[in-house]
């Protein structure tokens, strides 16, 4: 069963206060949550719209503007992931317990590391279901513990790399903030947004081929460096 929410407990999660919550639903801007008695009970597509009008919110539309472009049909794809191809999240998966332990090398596995793995939003465990968001961390990840890399080791390796990258995601957005951002706004909200996310697929695609091209150059100068190591060792006997 998908997870719910209370008005009190949407309001905690998303820091929207409960009667700027009530606003939004008499402007038609958040539908109305499903009646179980007396109580409202909130879903994940009231968070997702939640956070598509703090979006717009940011980018400094007014209620009465965001309320139009939701309004219309086709116009919500514009403001979702898939409107910036690049920037699309990776399909996950969902597997139960026992499924997740086939896909894991036994000699390794453990309820920390997968507790550990859920802190760091790679495993997310819902009653007797678990949701994988980035299915390629963990065929990589089972790849090298199958190797012989300790699981600890390759999710610290993965929580110092995340860290690293959030830094080089941060510098791209710097300048697309300090030299994008604020050009050809055009007063259609619509062709406005489809122009943002042009730019922002442009942007990252340029982001991950540099980021990509990099790590492959010092790759290789690593594997190099290691040749030439073995290469200069004496013969043995």
């Amino acid at each position: 069963m998908d997870e719910t929410f209370t008005i009190a407990q949407l309001s905690a999660r998303t820091g929207v206060p409960v009667t700027a919550l009530r606003m939004y639903q008499q402007r038609k801007l958040l539908s109305p949550p499903q009646r179980h008695g007396r109580i409202g009970h909130y879903n994940a597509g009231h968070l997702e719209r939640l956070r598509l009008i703090a979006k717009l919110q940011d980018r400094g539309y007014s209620l009465a503007a965001i309320a139009d472009v939701l309004g219309r049909p086709g116009n919500l794809a514009l403001l979702l992931d898939e409107g910036v191809p690049s920037l699309a999240p990776e399909q996950a998966i969902t597997l139960t317990l026992p499924e997740l332990i086939q896909r894991l090398p036994a000699a390794d596995f453990s309820f920390d590391m997968v507790r550990r793995a859920q802190e760091l939003g790679l495993l997310e465990i819902h009653a007797e279901q678990i949701t994988v968001p980035q299915p390629t961390f963990l065929d990589v990840g089972s790849a090298l513990v199958g190797m012989g890399v300790p699981g600890r080791v390759v999710l610290d390796a993965y929580e110092r790399l995340r860290i690293q990258l959030a830094q080089v995601a941060d510098d791209f957005v710097g300048i697309y903030d300090t030299h994008l951002a604020g050009a050809n706004r055009s007063a259609d909200i619509e062709a406005h947004i489809a122009h943002v996310g042009s730019q922002l697929d442009v942007l990252s695609s340029a982001a991950v081929e540099v980021v990509v091209s990099e790590l492959r150059r010092a790759l290789r100068r690593v594997a190099q460096d290691r040749i030439a190591e073995l290469e200069q060792r004496p013969a043995p006997h």
